[in-house]
């Protein structure tokens, strides 16, 4: 079975959503076969059972692709399991992307910004602004990867200001 999955992969058709899959199912067959490995990759450090077991990096070189994008592979797969909506990307590239940024979002949930205490003479705020247009990965403009806020959410942060205060407001050419 692993071998008809590596030969499928090898084929220029693949979409992207079906190669992350196929990768995916490679590691899990090898999971199923062997278990999980107790040590790294190096062969050198493997007790002798555990060299029946393939590494990353042989399963990697045997799809014809690089460890690392394996990795990534296997782990955008399984986060599609949990953000179905993910795989409605156009591009493995733009579904990272939004991965990047629902991580980003729970981080800020799980560990919101320190209140601040007192008023301030002079602050400097860069709000992540909206971004106008698609992503568009061969153009020279692109969506930031980060959450962005609507000019609503930026109207509404609550600044510790004094009455006097001095405000340095980053701003896109396009909001001046």
């Amino acid at each position: 079975l692993s071998k008809t999955i590596t030969e499928n992969m090898m084929r220029k058709n693949l979409t992207w959503q079906e190669e992350i899959k196929s990768n995916e199912e490679l590691e899990q067959l090898r999971v199923a076969k062997y278990g999980i490995a107790k040590h790294g990759g190096n062969r050198k450090s493997r007790s002798s059972d555990d060299l029946e077991r393939p590494t990353l990096r042989e399963l990697a070189e045997e799809t014809k692709q690089s460890k690392g994008k394996l990795i990534q592979d296997i782990q955008l797969a399984k986060a599609m399991k949990k953000h179905p909506e993910l795989e409605k990307c156009k591009t493995k590239r733009g579904a990272l992307r939004e991965l990047k940024i629902k991580e980003q979002i729970k981080k800020l949930k799980e560990n919101p910004p320190k209140t601040i205490v007192g008023l301030f003479d002079v602050i400097v705020i860069d709000p992540p602004w909206e971004m106008e247009g698609k992503y568009n990965p061969h153009g020279r403009r692109g969506i930031p990867p980060y959450p962005i806020m609507t000019i609503e959410q930026i109207k509404g942060i609550k600044l510790p200001a004094s009455d006097n205060c001095i405000l340095w407001l980053w701003v896109t050419n396009r909001k001046m």
